[in-house]
């Protein structure tokens, strides 16, 4: 076993003023004589804040002091400025962000939502300072339990999405997108440079990487495409795979050698065909028919990349290639058009054909 492995204690325990200061910053740590936790390392999924019932619940859960399941985090072989053990959050980061977000005044505990009677005459509409002495005590000394795990799951992006699967399997399902967030954390941090430009022909709202996968599966659509395919969701993972790899470092080594470069050439080609779509007004203010010219769009958005290499170019082309575009797909019942009972794969390809054919 190495010093950073052995350095990592089976497990600890805090209690939620401790773990206030621990979550604040590393010299407040430092001070506490607490260990620093990073709740939200890059691997980490964003965070989104739960509903009244589920923040209510865990409350409630610590008043009664009922025991929850352990936070598990990973050792850092980095120390901080101040030579302290770093622990980054694999497992835990919502319930640590409720807790702490309760514990700083943020929202009320929802009373229809208590199981407790008692507590829900006493505490309903109450944020922490409202509560009394008591009720604060507990939740203040209450403790939560921390798994740890060696430095390999730091270095190790594999290991590391095998336990993130494992520990999440019986809860709430994650998205594709939230699952390899393990994997893709860099690619995705540079995804999130285009997110406010990006999917205007769209309805997606930003929530669960919703826009990020988007602009995959654009990517994906902008290649040349195999003859035989399943759906818009298997080339998005396909190309996934075979361009960035299954590692950390293979993504690493995509984006450093050529990836970057070329995706945001294409990328702001995309964002730009998005942009024109929207001021010739062919994108409808009309949610339901938005909605329903969704996957056309992105079809046309995805394959202009693929013949026109830039922007000049496209400037010329653009308004021939709209209108052919309205008047052969949009202006039409294009699925009647093409006998489909449905938008499968096969209307898909037959849509794709059509355009810039």
């Amino acid at each position: 076993m190495s010093l950073e492995q052995a350095r990592a204690p089976m497990s600890f325990d805090m209690n939620i003023q401790q773990l206030f200061f621990a979550t604040k910053s590393a010299d407040m740590a430092s001070d506490m004589a607490v260990q620093y936790i990073n709740v939200q390392p890059p691997y980490q999924r964003d965070y989104e804040a739960w509903d009244d019932k589920m923040k209510t619940r865990l409350i409630e859960s610590i008043l009664v002091n009922r025991r929850m399941n352990p936070i598990w985090v990973i050792l850092n072989p980095n120390t901080d400025e101040y030579n302290n053990t770093i622990y980054e959050v694999l497992d835990g980061m919502h319930r640590i962000k409720t807790v702490l977000g309760f514990y700083n005044n943020e929202y009320k505990l929802a009373g229809r939502y208590f199981l407790n009677e008692d507590l829900k005459n006493k505490y309903e509409n109450m944020k922490f300072n409202d509560m009394d002495s008591q009720a604060r005590h507990i939740i203040k000394t209450y403790i939560m339990i921390f798994n740890c795990l060696d430095s390999t799951f730091h270095s190790n992006s594999l290991k590391r999405k095998d336990m993130y699967e494992i520990l999440n399997r019986s809860s709430k399902t994650l998205n594709d997108y939230e699952y390899d967030k393990i994997t893709y954390h860099k690619f995705y941090e540079f995804l999130n440079k285009f997110t406010n430009d990006f999917s205007v022909w769209s309805s997606l709202n930003d929530c669960r990487g919703a826009i990020a996968t988007e602009m995959m599966e654009c990517l994906a659509l902008s290649e040349n495409l195999p003859t035989s395919w399943v759906s818009v969701n298997e080339l998005r993972k396909t190309w996934l795979t075979e361009n960035l790899g299954e590692s950390e470092e293979s993504v690493s080594d995509y984006l450093a050698k050529n990836g970057e470069k070329e995706l945001t050439e294409k990328l702001n080609l995309m964002i730009k065909v998005g942009n024109r779509l929207s001021e010739c007004g062919m994108i409808s203010s009309d949610k339901r028919v938005r909605k329903n010219n969704a996957l056309l769009l992105k079809f046309l958005v995805s394959r202009i990349p693929v013949h026109i290499k830039d922007a000049g170019r496209l400037n010329r082309h653009i308004q021939d290639i709209f209108s052919d575009f309205k008047r052969e797909i949009l202006d039409i019942d294009i699925q009647l058009e093409l006998k489909a009972k449905s938008r499968n794969a096969t209307f898909q390809k037959k849509v794709i054909k059509i355009i810039l054919n």
